[in-house]
């Protein structure tokens, strides 16, 4: 099988993803990636497509992800049993 090695944009996505996995906060989460985005960009300029993509893809990740645990953490918060 050949290796077929991935987009930039993917492999910064998930360093992100990876670097904010502690905020349990969709919203929060966010904010904190692109944060990192913005500190990375500094480092490697003439990266800003694939970084401002990685970004997107990444907050995309973050927000479906958290939107789960979001809505668990209300039905908790109600009293009612997971579904």
């Amino acid at each position: 099988m050949i290796h077929v090695p991935r987009p930039d944009h993917l492999l910064i996505r998930d360093q992100l993803l990876k670097s904010t996995y502690r905020e349990s906060d969709p919203n929060r989460r966010v904010i904190a990636i692109c944060r990192r985005a913005e500190e990375m960009r500094r480092r490697r300029p003439g990266q800003d497509e694939t970084l401002k993509r990685a970004c997107f893809h990444a907050c995309l990740e973050a927000v479906k992800a958290g939107r789960g645990a979001v809505e668990r953490k209300k039905e908790r918060a109600e009293g009612r049993p997971p579904v």
